[in-house]
This record gives structure tokens, sequence and C-alpha cells, in this order.
């Protein structure tokens, strides 16, 4: 709830933008999203997922939202054709997250931007991002303008938010 609405905060949302929604899980970002863009198309590769997702956009009655069976590393989306990407809650459970955040940004138009959000990680013990990592990911991508925030507190949990634009 109140994190997707950060996340959505930070990506600067314009009324005309084409948004991606990478790792979409339930459809939770993409539905939050829908009615500040364009269109917006969620792409994940688990199929139980989709079909909830799927079930949220037709009851929400959304005309502007897409769900699409996809991978990180096979993303079924034209490149140059995306303003905004969304990943969250994914890169830390992937396998090559370098490959998957170069993959993200080749949609990206030049003047796109990508929005990761993840769990922080400051030990070893934890799963999650750290912004170090995120940051060359990022830059590996060829993304500039880069900015990392963290979010949350103790008690909820802190998330890292990280934005890089295409230029």
């Amino acid at each position: 709830g109140d994190l997707d609405a950060l996340v959505a905060d930070r990506a600067k949302l314009a009324p005309e933008d084409n948004a991606l929604d990478v790792g979409t899980g339930t459809g939770v970002v993409a539905m939050h999203v829908a009615p500040k863009v364009r269109r917006v198309v969620g792409v994940d590769r688990s199929l139980p997922m989709l079909r909830v997702a799927r079930d949220r956009v037709a009851t929400s009655g959304s005309r502007n939202v897409l769900m699409e069976f996809g991978d990180l590393l096979d993303l079924p989306i034209r490149p140059d054709s995306i303003d905004v990407a969304f990943c969250s809650l994914v890169l830390r459970l992937v396998a090559k997250p370098s490959d998957a955040v170069t993959n993200i940004a080749r949609t990206l138009r030049p003047g796109g931007r990508i929005v990761v959000c993840d769990t922080l990680r400051t030990t070893d013990k934890e799963t999650g991002i750290n912004p170090a990592h995120l940051s060359a990911w990022l830059k590996n991508a060829k993304l500039t303008n880069i900015s990392l925030d963290v979010l949350g507190d103790s008690e909820t949990g802190k998330y890292l938010v990280g934005v890089g634009h295409r230029e």
C-alpha cells in the first residue's frame, strides 16, 4: 500500500507514459500505477500468479492493463517502447540480477527510467539488495542520473528504491 505509493511517486509518472511492471506477481504495483499512465504491461513467469493478476484486472475494470507471460531475461516487450519500468521485490530472487536490469533497461525509450524496489540488505544474513550492488547494476545497464533511497523503518522493514534513467 504505502510502499507502492512511494515507489510510484519516485517514478514521476505522466498520463502519456507506457509503463512496465516486471515480475508483476499478482499485479499489485501494475494496478497501483494504472490510473496514472496511458497503459501498463505486467510480466511474470508464474502462471498461477498471472491468473490472480488477470482476475484482479478484470474485477477492477481497468482497460489499460495487460498481463503477459515472460521472464526477466526474455521479456515479451519491444526495445525502446517503455517510459517507466518497475521491478519490485524481484531482483533479490534472480540468479543474475545485473543481466535482468540490463534487459529491462533495453525496453526503455530515451528519457525512460527504471524504478527498482527491494528489501534492503545490510548484513550477510538478510535477503535483499545491497545499495552498492544495485548502483553497479544500474550503471552496468548504461543508466545515468541514478538515485538510491532507503524507505521504511526497522519495524515495517527497510526498502531500497533505486532509479536510473536512459539518456
